[in-house]
């Protein structure tokens, strides 16, 4: 499997990148420049401040990174399907995994569906029931916030499937989009407070 083994900034918020494959090839950022939290490129100095993250993610900060599989998708020209086969599409006419209808309305980000930036961070919330699909990027703005079919999710990503019988108070992360989903119950929302108002107190 192929990793991102090296980032460079070029002039005009492009970057150099290059892969363990030997791919390799220059990406133009410069329409992404001033939206939401990509609003830190408006110093140049910080687009240049680029480096490759913990999990190969193309990182500033802790609120700006890019998922490195998304670029390289980009370099090639290839569709998730070619670069992740275990991606192939299911006929969803014949079989839909999820208990909620296919025009359920889910939460996610334009990060996702307007930057095809991939969906690594899943929760299935317990207070409403509702699904939230993100990049799990930190420091996202209520401003990215985007409300859409869970049909359109799954059209998006069929590998969020495996998630169908994620329990509610539940979520879901995965490092990248050939990386195996690790689950985990969320913490319920009156320990949350009790906690919170113990760390207050101490």
């Amino acid at each position: 499997m192929f990793k991102l083994v090296k980032v460079r900034p070029l002039p005009n918020y492009r970057l150099h990148l290059e892969y363990s494959d030997g791919v390799a090839g220059d990406v133009d950022l410069s329409s992404h420049v001033g939206k939401g939290v990509f609003h830190l490129w408006d110093d140049v100095e910080a687009f240049q401040n680029v480096s490759i993250g913990s999990a190969g993610e193309v990182r500033w900060n802790d609120e700006v990174d890019l998922c490195a599989d998304a670029l390289y998708m980009e370099i090639t020209g290839k569709t998730p399907e070619e670069v992740f086969p275990a991606l192939a599409r299911i006929n969803f006419e014949e079989y839909w995994p999820f208990w909620d209808p296919k025009n359920v309305a889910v939460f996610t980000t334009s990060q996702v569906l307007r930057l095809r930036q991939p969906i690594l961070y899943v929760s299935h919330d317990e207070e409403d029931d509702s699904w939230q699909f993100h990049t799990g990027a930190k420091g996202v703005s209520v401003r990215d916030a985007m409300l859409v079919f869970l049909s359109e999710i799954v059209n998006y990503d069929p590998g969020i499937c495996e998630l169908a019988d994620l329990p509610c108070g539940w979520y879901a992360e995965r490092d990248s989009l050939d990386s195996p989903w690790k689950r985990a119950r969320k913490m319920p929302l009156a320990e949350c407070h009790e906690t919170q108002g113990t760390q207050k107190n101490a």
